[in-house]
């Protein structure tokens, strides 16, 4: 009872621990905004770059060839079709055109010792053309679904009743309006 005056104590005290875990979240909270076009203009937010160089709407044709369709599961796409993006869930475009051709592979014969080209039984390839509104900038080309197209992409597709996944093989470019 000598100490009546009792000391009071803040319950808690940052440690440096406790501030090094307080600025690492406020660095991902300040990179994740600045990602999302929040603050600074930086990264994304999934819109196409404003550039001096870009060159407007115009049309845009492409193909994608969709390899080792099971069945006749080819046979589905019809003029007309609106593309979906099967990841991203963007439109793609509108087909144009559709050639559904027997799926092809290398094999090697190991006789011979070579490679030949063998039909693969019961899979179809579908050459597929896609025509679509896009916006073009210096460095890319985007559909108006948002899709970004450059050629050698992988692509998963879906359509009514059908998906499939190949890659982008051509671009064509329409008259610029």
């Amino acid at each position: 009872m000598e100490n009546s005056k009792q000391t009071r104590r803040p319950g808690w005290l940052p440690n440096l621990f406790d501030l090094v875990i307080i600025a690492i979240v406020i660095v991902c909270g300040v990179v994740f905004l600045w990602l999302t076009g929040a603050i600074g203009g930086g990264g994304g937010g999934g819109e196409a770059p404003e550039t001096g160089s870009a060159s407007g709407s115009h049309n845009l044709r492409y193909t994608i060839e969709l390899t080792q369709m099971y069945g006749d599961t080819a046979q589905l796409i019809r003029e007309g079709d609106v593309i979906v993006d099967g990841v991203r869930k963007y439109e793609m475009g509108t087909v144009v055109s559709v050639d559904v051709a027997d799926s092809t592979t290398y094999s090697h014969d190991m006789e011979s010792g070579t490679y030949r080209q063998v039909t693969v039984p019961g899979y179809q390839t579908a050459t597929v053309v896609l025509e679509s509104e896009c916006t073009e900038s210096a460095t890319e080309i985007m559909v108006d679904g948002g899709y970004l197209i450059r050629c050698g992409v992988s692509v998963q597709v879906r359509g009514p009743g059908y998906a499939g996944t190949g890659t982008i093989v051509s671009i064509e470019r329409g008259s610029q309006g």
